[in-house]
């Protein structure tokens, strides 16, 4: 089976205090979206429905200090993981 999803984290890096995450032909369910730094403590842990084959989300972060930070949106059949800088 091919993988036809696409998942973005923009703009990436930011001083902003919010980052989006456009996720594009993922399976329809509940994701979990995890924040962690860079010594792996976990920052941010919530659970996420994706409704459709198309969906974009504006995650607030305010309270994130100025670093690299990993981020992972799962659920038991997709993983993906990038790397965020909050400047």
């Amino acid at each position: 089976i091919e993988d036809f999803s696409e998942i973005v984290i923009y703009p990436n890096p930011s001083s902003l205090n919010f980052f989006n995450i456009r996720a594009l032909n993922l399976e329809i369910g509940n994701y979990w979206l995890d924040v962690l730094d860079l010594s792996g403590k976990l920052i941010h842990h919530e659970m996420l429905y994706i409704s459709g084959d198309f969906v974009e989300l504006k995650k607030e972060i305010n309270d994130l200090k100025s670093q690299i930070y990993h981020i992972s949106l799962y659920n038991e059949n997709v993983k993906f993981d990038t790397k965020f800088i909050k400047m």
